[in-house]
């Protein structure tokens, strides 16, 4: 026979049961708060989440944010199931999501293609688990809409490969540079540039960069950096000479602008090109020796022209003094009063003309000469020499001679070797009659013969044709713009060039005394 329970004991059960009744009761209320919590979440959730069971993936429930992704109402799709429906465009995009969710009970971020009502294909993820709901197993899943975002990536992808590309076909260098940490990214182009592949410099950082350079042009394109940082520059760009793995310098262009800034106006990260520029650098460098050279032979041209000017313009007036001196000793014999002043001038012009000459004297004292004397060698006024030992004008007027003879010189020297000049002079044509015999030298006297003399100068002129005349003979005088005719029982006459062409044709012997590049030479013998 059971013993009744004691009064303590029934009013400690009832406590009991009123407490888990209570726990009961608390455990409904939450779960209801859930379920109105998960109703309310499935619903207004923008994106899709439907029900569906797991082993033939029939319908259960649909929320508003699937209507707008695939078009279908709730009453389309509810009771059917998402093959018959041929929303997967790929079928076997949901085995792979059931044999995840069997597996693992979860499914994260699965992406796949699904087909709208509209036949339109889209791309979206899909996360997924299994619910256990009155005996049967459903998949609750969530698929977020990414088509735009996949179209957005494939058209980067496409763009990326393009500038790929294009940076390929230049094949130019690229560089990413973290300005705060130091960090940077080189393509592979970056290191052949100087002679080594990526993998033999790395890892890379902005040191690699400052390890490389020259540091003067280090110095410049940190300046330029700090003037693109400030806004002072839109773009930074530097031309800079870099170590080649071979020990040669390249030259690069660098250039870069900052992509991204900080909070508070810093730069963050800035991208660039790097381009071998060394072949237009040489070129640039070869283009401006030739200019310099160019501009050195039209400077020397000119001075050795003037050189030459000044020193055939002296010689005429020292040929204009002999000259008149010999006429004059002709009529004061050595018994005159003037006969000793006039050798006098006569001796001191010929000793004028020998200074002359030597200024065309090329001399070498056999010690050779450094770059910077064969630079100035042709310079007027330029001498190694004491003050007072030369007057710089010797190589400068020789220079201007054989210019004006259509010549050129060479000049070969070194320091400790001497020095040794060619001058090279056009080849005079042979003369049918070269070979024939020199008549013995007569004694010159008078005759009728017509001479037609050509001097540019007219002291030259008048001085040479008194001289002529003196032997009686005709002579047709030729100027600068006229030609002046002198004949014994004649007064002089000048003509035109009409006229000297004539005298030309009919004149037994020309004289002449004119550069062979002048234009009055070349009209004449027209």
């Amino acid at each position: 026979m059971t013993a009744k329970p004691s009064y303590e004991e029934l009013e400690r059960r009832i406590e009991e049961l009123e407490k888990a009744d209570n726990i009961r009761n608390k455990i409904e209320k939450e779960l209801q708060e859930s379920e109105e919590k998960f109703r309310l979440a499935f619903h207004t959730s923008p994106d899709s989440i439907t029900l569906n069971r797991l082993e033939d993936g029939v319908y259960i429930d649909i929320n508003d944010g699937f209507t707008k992704l695939m078009g279908y109402t709730r009453q389309d799709v509810v009771g059917k199931s998402s093959l018959a429906l041929n929303i997967w465009a790929n079928p076997e995009d949901r085995q792979r999501l059931v044999a995840g969710l069997k597996e693992h009970g979860i499914v994260e971020n699965l992406e796949a293609e699904f087909t709208d009502k509209n036949g339109q294909n889209k791309t979206a993820l899909m996360s997924a688990r299994i619910l256990r709901i009155n005996d049967e197993d459903l998949i609750l899943s969530i698929t977020r809409d990414i088509t735009d975002r996949k179209q957005a990536e494939e058209e980067l992808s496409r763009e990326r490969e393009r500038l790929a590309s294009i940076i390929e076909g230049t094949n130019v260098g690229t560089w990413e540079w973290n300005v705060q940490t130091g960090e940077t990214i080189f393509n592979e182009r970056w290191a052949e540039i100087i002679g080594y592949s990526l993998k033999e410099i790395s890892p890379v950082s902005i040191d690699t960069w400052r390890k490389f350079t020259h540091p003067d042009d280090l110095k410049n394109s940190g300046e330029l950096l700090q003037r693109h940082f400030s806004g002072e520059l839109d773009y930074y760009e530097c031309e800079a000479r870099m170590r080649h793995k071979n020990g040669e310098w390249v030259w690069v262009l660098d250039r870069g602008k900052v992509a991204v800034w900080t909070e508070d106006g810093k730069p963050l990260h800035i991208m660039g090109t790097h381009q071998d520029i060394t072949h237009r650098k040489q070129a640039e460098a070869e283009r401006e020796k030739l200019q310099t050279q160019l501009n050195q032979a039209q400077k020397m041209e000119s001075v050795g022209r003037l050189a030459g000017g000044v020193a055939h313009d002296f010689n005429n007036m020292l040929g204009v003094i002999l000259g008149h001196t010999e006429l004059a000793l002709l009529q004061a014999d050595e018994n005159h009063d003037l006969h000793a002043d006039l050798k006098e001038i006569q001796k001191a012009a010929k000793r004028s003309a020998d200074t002359t000459k030597q200024l065309l004297a090329v001399s070498d004292n056999g010690c050779g000469m450094d770059k910077d004397t064969l630079d100035n060698l042709f310079e007027p006024f330029f001498t190694t020499k004491e003050v007072g030992k030369g007057t710089g004008l010797g190589l400068a007027t020789l220079y201007g001679v054989v210019k004006q003879n259509s010549g050129f010189i060479n000049v070969y020297s070194e320091p400790g070797q001497g020095s040794t000049f060619n001058i090279y002079m056009p080849r005079l044509a042979a003369d049918e009659d070269i070979d024939k015999a020199v008549p013995e030298k007569k004694a010159a006297a008078g005759g009728t013969e017509t001479i037609l003399l050509v001097e540019d100068e007219p002291t030259i002129l008048r001085m040479t044709r008194m001289m002529l005349e003196r032997k009686s003979e005709d002579c047709f005088g030729y100027g600068k713009k006229t030609v002046t005719r002198s004949c014994p029982v004649k007064n002089q006459e000048k003509t035109t060039m009409a006229e000297a062409r004539s005298l030309h044709r009919h004149a037994d012997l020309l004289l002449e005394d004119t550069p062979t590049d002048s234009p009055d030479r070349a009209e004449r013998n027209t």
